[in-house]
């Protein structure tokens, strides 16, 4: 048991930086978001301290995925992609709003949607 503790705080580390470098945020910047010192916030990087439940809460707030997320993934993964870390409770609701648009905005909201995916994976192929 002791192990997989051992492996989770590991993957919980990297998971932080990696969830940092894609955002491209300073460890200055995440610490003050959420109120700690850099210092505290690379030990989570680092995995010498473990964050809260709590902090990983607000961790996860601040990328917008969920704690579980943050514990169980492999971020460092290819087929890793933060853009499906998405809560999809409202997908639906989202996709009827969609709908509504009308067809010159769908257009510009599937050429950001385009956008954003070249970049990000601009950004992993420079991170990996």
């Amino acid at each position: 048991m002791k192990s997989e503790m051992g492996g989770t705080n590991k993957r919980i580390a990297a998971n932080l930086v990696y969830l940092r470098h894609w955002r491209g945020y300073s460890q200055e910047a995440v610490a003050e978001a959420l109120g700690i010192t850099r210092v505290m916030y690379a030990f989570y990087e680092t995995g010498r301290n473990q964050p809260s439940m709590d902090r990983l809460d607000e961790i996860a707030k601040l990328y917008g995925i969920t704690v579980g997320m943050i514990i169980h993934r492999d971020m460092s993964g290819h087929h890793f992609s933060p853009l499906m870390l998405s809560d999809y409770d409202d997908i639906e609701e989202k996709l009827e709003k969609f709908k509504a648009l009308s067809l010159i905005s769908r257009r510009l909201v599937m050429e950001r949607i385009r956008t954003l995916l070249e970049v990000e994976t601009s950004l992993y192929e420079r991170l990996r």
